[in-house]
């Protein structure tokens, strides 16, 4: 497998960019808000993975086996709520 391509060098180094005065807490405050963004992008990549693993045919046992789950921790975290229309978006 190749290394990570969001190196915590690279994100420091990016932090450090935008506050090259060595401001300490802008550098905190940007640091929180890109660990928050870096958080909800791996959970959308991870959700797009799954959803592809579906439409291939991969059972909720076999897809919480690749995430390290149970099958019901899986689909509890992926399935889609029904919408207030009813509809289930997936």
């Amino acid at each position: 497998m190749e290394t990570n391509p969001f190196s915590l060098d690279k994100v420091i180094s990016y932090v450090e960019h935008r506050h090259p005065d060595g401001d300490a807490l802008g550098r905190l405050s940007d640091a929180a808000l890109i660990g928050a963004d870096l958080n909800e992008q791996g959970d959308a990549l991870i959700g797009y993975y799954v959803d592809q693993a579906r439409k291939s045919g991969a059972s909720w046992s076999q897809i919480g086996l690749s995430l390290g789950v149970t099958k019901q921790a899986a689909q509890q975290r992926h399935v889609s709520k029904p919408s207030a229309s009813g509809t289930n978006a997936n």
